[in-house]
């Protein structure tokens, strides 16, 4: 089911309790079958609620509870049992359950989690990313047996900016039971850096080089309508207004400006191809038309396109 030969650690979004239900259910038994010690946090709701659940998902909770196969607490016991969340007593936390799981015989472990709790307080959501970042780094470094982790997002209680950061710190994302290799990932020591320098306030941090990347290739997607400020923002897990300022850190200019230099400079290297038309450069270059090329190119470059070509050809 789940693709952790290559990798110990995943976030889940569902678009509906019923299908967080079955794959959920489905990903339990599964490790409860296959020998492993199977851990579940759960939110603080009844717990004959939760058992009736997995009973009807063929689990048998009291069996499999009284063998040691599967343990069940809910999330105040395992991230805030103080009413705070620390990471590093977390990660102590867990790495204590996974340590007794290895002395009770078992040679595997299988974590799932909700992660709802942090909803209560945004200061828990934001150390949340940072707890989510470092239990990669740990998990890295353990030489023993490295446990299976399942993160269950809400994705309904958190907002878009929120989920892009859960899915960086997540080397997998499944989507309503879909495995999917996850292209916003940054390697722990890069988002660590990265969140240390904004919580610091540079003023001189710009974009990650991932961030960057990933909004250029989208901005240089050739079409009329360039990708909005907010949506490049939401790429990149950043607020509209700094992810702006970072963008010109990074390249000296602000995003509109940088995607009209960088299709004006596409557009110089095809005026260079004289079997090209201006209607033919204009279209590849994500212009509206010839006339709307021909401002635009005038206004940066001081003569029209026909004149810059004759000049050179």
């Amino acid at each position: 089911m789940m693709p952790f030969a290559s990798s110990p650690h995943a976030c889940a979004f569902f678009s509906s309790p019923e299908v967080q239900r079955r794959f959920l259910s489905r990903f339990l038994k599964e490790g409860i079958e296959g020998g492993y010690r199977v851990i579940y946090t759960t939110p603080p709701i009844a717990p004959a609620a939760v058992e009736t659940q997995l009973e009807e998902a063929g689990i048998d909770v009291g069996q499999s509870c009284q063998t040691g196969r599967l343990m069940m607490q809910n999330w105040n016991v395992s991230y805030c049992p103080d009413g705070h969340f620390e990471p590093s007593r977390t990660l102590r936390f867990f790495d204590n359950q996974v340590r007794n799981a290895l002395e009770s015989g078992y040679s595997r472990v299988r974590f799932a989690s909700h992660m709802e709790w942090a909803v209560a307080d945004a200061q828990f959501a934001d150390t949340l990313l940072e707890y989510e970042a470092r239990a990669n780094e740990a998990r890295a470094q353990k030489q023993a047996v490295v446990p299976e982790v399942l993160c269950v997002y809400d994705a309904s209680r958190f907002d878009a900016a929120f989920l892009t950061n859960v899915m960086r710190t997540h080397p997998f994302t499944i989507l309503d039971g879909e495995i999917l290799e996850n292209p916003f990932y940054v390697a722990p020591a890069d988002f660590l850096r990265e969140r240390r320098a904004r919580r610091a306030g540079s003023s001189r941090v710009g974009l990650a080089p991932w961030q960057l990347r990933r909004v250029t290739a989208l901005m240089m997607a050739i079409s009329e309508k360039s990708p909005s400020v907010s949506r490049l923002a939401r790429e990149c897990g950043l607020s509209a207004r700094h992810f702006s300022r970072a963008f010109a850190r990074s390249t000296g200019l602000p995003p509109h400006r940088w995607v009209l230099e960088r299709r004006i400079d596409m557009a110089k290297r095809l005026l260079m191809d004289p079997a090209k038309s201006l209607t033919d450069v204009a279209l590849a270059c994500g212009f509206a038309s010839q006339s709307h090329f021909t401002r635009v190119f005038s206004n940066r470059v001081g003569r029209s396109p026909g004149s810059w070509r004759r000049a050179r050809c």
